[in-house]
């Protein structure tokens, strides 16, 4: 299957960094395919009350610039069009209502690997992805130790 809005959930870490390379070899095989990467910055508002919020702003608008780069510098010399976009807010849902405004039919992303009472009480935005997405759901988990 060829897919033409390939939406990659991006958010620097190793996991993410092999859900683009996988994003970019599914979308070499199809020249009309479009890559749009998405990066998702917490909101202020899920931050502790007593916690300065602007300094914590521009932390997070200058991280998020930083990871958006660094997806630009991974896509260049790539020969399909793609995108790269920030968001705010919780990320599992962000990804999911980007997903839908842009018309992505697959969605590629990563898994830090979490499971049993980890996953149970810190959530997994990628099972939250694969559970609720309308689109296939491709998630890239770390590598196996060799």
């Amino acid at each position: 299957m060829l897919f033409r809005n390939i939406l990659v959930a991006y958010d620097g870490s190793e996991p993410s960094r092999n859900a683009l390379r996988k994003a970019i070899e599914l979308a070499e095989a199809a020249p009309f395919a479009r890559i749009d990467v998405l990066y998702v910055r917490p909101s202020p508002v899920t931050w502790h009350p007593e916690l300065p919020v602007a300094p914590l702003i521009e932390y997070e608008e200058s991280r998020a610039a930083l990871i958006a780069e660094e997806a630009r510098e991974m896509l260049r010399g790539v020969p399909n069009p793609w995108r790269t976009f920030i968001a705010e807010g919780r990320a599992a849902k962000a990804v999911l209502a980007f997903a839908g405004e842009v018309g992505s039919d697959l969605i590629v992303m990563g898994s830090r690997g979490r499971s049993g009472l980890t996953e149970l009480f810190l959530g997994s935005v990628s099972h939250y992805v694969v559970q609720h997405s309308r689109v296939p759901v491709l998630v890239m988990k770390k590598p196996p130790l060799p």
